[in-house]
C-alpha cells in the first residue's frame, strides 16, 4: 500500500497526517479498516521514540511526553467514535499506577 490512503473515508494522505503531529511522533500507518463489524474505521499506528534522560539517544526536545490530538488528523466532519491504544505489537498498555509491579 502506498504511502496516500485517500480511500480511508475521506480520512486524506500519511503526508498532511502527519503535519497534524507534534516533531517527537511519527506516522507509521493510516489506512482504512476492511471489515464488516468496522464500517468507517481506520488504523493508525503512530510512534514516539521515547528515550529516558541520559540514556542513548535522549534529546531534550525529542524525548519529551507528547499529546497528540486525533481530530487534526482528519477532515471536521469526520467523527471519532472511539479509540484503542494499544502497543505496536498490539498489546494493550499496561494502566497507570495499576500496581503489579515486575
Amino acid at each position: 500500500m502506498g504511502p496516500s490512503t485517500g480511500g480511508a473515508g475521506g480520512a486524506g494522505s500519511m503526508a498532511a497526517a502527519q503535519e497534524g503531529l507534534p516533531p517527537n511522533v511519527h506516522l507509521l500507518s493510516f489506512e482504512p479498516i476492511r471489515s464488516a463489524d468496522c464500517a468507517g474505521c481506520v488504523l493508525v499506528r503512530l510512534a514516539h521514540l521515547f528515550e529516558a534522560p541520559g540514556g542513548v539517544g535522549w534529546d531534550a526536545e525529542l524525548s519529551a511526553v507528547a499529546q497528540v490530538d486525533l481530530r487534526r488528523l482528519f477532515p471536521p466532519d469526520r467523527v471519532i467514535a472511539a479509540v484503542r491504544e494499544v502497543l505496536l505489537s498490539g498489546v494493550p498498555p499496561r494502566e497507570a499506577g495499576g500496581g503489579g509491579g515486575g
